[in-house]
C-alpha cells in the first residue's frame, strides 16, 4: 500500500523484489509488520520503529462469526 509520494506499507510480499520496484524508489518510509521475522527483514535494511506507540489497531477476532 502506498501513496506513491512519501510512504509505503509492506504486507505479504517478496521483499527483495518489492524494494527494487520503480514506484517505491525515493520514498521516505517503507513499513512492514512482523511478529517473528525481524532478523530476516533487517537483512534488507528494516529497523525497529523509533515510535512504535504510534501504531494502533482495532482487532475484532470474531467478526466473521458475527456476520453469519
Amino acid at each position: 500500500m502506498t501513496d506513491q509520494a512519501t510512504f509505503a506499507w509492506v504486507c505479504d510480499v517478496y521483499i527483495e523484489e518489492l524494494l527494487k520496484h520503480p514506484d517505491l524508489q525515493g520514498l521516505r518510509r517503507i513499513c512492514l509488520r512482523t511478529e517473528d521475522a525481524h532478523g530476516l527483514y533487517s537483512q534488507y535494511g528494516f529497523e525497529l520503529t523509533k515510535s512504535p506507540d504510534r501504531w494502533m489497531e482495532i482487532e475484532v477476532k470474531d467478526i466473521y462469526r458475527r456476520a453469519l
